[in-house]
């Protein structure tokens, strides 16, 4: 890996973000999302019969919002953009893989302003009793899902090469994986049929999985990291066969003189 090149990305993505100090608002988005959602199930938490204990309903949604803290649909917006005013060949010339530049575009900015979110959220955890070995394999876990979730968007990013927008899959996709990562509400109190189906997807490894093994409710399982790394591998896959399809179109629109042509290293 170009380390040089990660750096100077970073960077640029990072000074150019901070062109807009006003942007420094954003950072408190995570935490009044967090906040409201705690704030609401605490009302109304009480008035339920609930298969946890109430005390565990703070610590669930602060650790659910800190395992998902990283999701946001601006990354397949981001791709859909650069296909659609024809930056994809600017992209492709770049050092880095085309992919890690859309990561590291998004990230090394976005990151960078829920970072106080993410401080504040894990000083409360430091400060409860939770084992450590339960949140170092929520982490894991996390990670493992976050990875998954990414192939996701990059795929849903690339459809923008035979639609004119995706913003509507992103909008749909995004509010799946909100609601069946527990976001909003714990999958313990989802109807059987859709907690079957929760178990199923991998979207439940970056949120609802990884506070319940924080907590204690639910016991580690190797069967959970071998389920988020199969979905890993399948949506991976998924995103290399419309990869190579994007190629495909590119190339026929260099050849009809529509786009700037590849760079050399990629048409071998």
């Amino acid at each position: 890996m170009n380390l040089r090149a990660v750096k100077k990305i970073v960077g640029i993505n990072v000074k150019r973000e901070l062109v807009y100090p006003l942007n420094l608002i954003s950072t408190i988005n995570p935490i009044t999302r967090i906040f409201l959602t705690i704030l609401a199930w605490s009302i109304i938490g009480p008035a339920l019969k609930l298969p946890i204990s109430h005390e565990f309903i703070v610590p669930y949604f602060v650790l659910v919002g800190l395992f998902s803290i990283a999701r946001s649909r601006a990354i397949p917006r981001r791709i859909a953009r650069d296909i659609r005013l024809g930056r994809i060949g600017v992209q492709l010339a770049r050092p880095l893989d085309i992919e890690l530049n859309w990561i590291l575009g998004y990230w090394s900015s976005a990151l960078f302003y829920r970072m106080p979110a993410l401080i504040l959220l894990i000083i409360w955890l430091l400060l409860q009793p939770v084992p450590l070995s339960n949140i170092l394999m929520g982490i894991l876990i996390s990670g493992v899902g976050m990875f998954a979730i990414l192939q996701l968007y990059v795929t849903i990013g690339l459809l923008a090469f035979w639609v004119e927008d995706p913003w509507g899959f992103e909008a749909i996709v995004d509010a799946i994986i909100v609601l069946f990562s527990g976001q909003l509400v714990p999958l313990m109190l989802f109807p059987q049929p859709l907690q079957q189906l929760a178990a199923f997807l991998p979207f439940r490894l970056i949120g609802y999985t990884p506070a319940m093994i924080s907590l204690g409710l639910i016991d580690p399982s190797p069967s959970i990291v071998l389920s988020g790394v199969l979905w890993c591998i399948s949506l991976w896959a998924l995103k290399k066969l419309v990869w190579k399809k994007v190629l495909k179109n590119y190339l026929l629109m260099v050849y009809e003189g529509v786009s700037p042509p590849l760079p050399s290293f990629l048409v071998h």
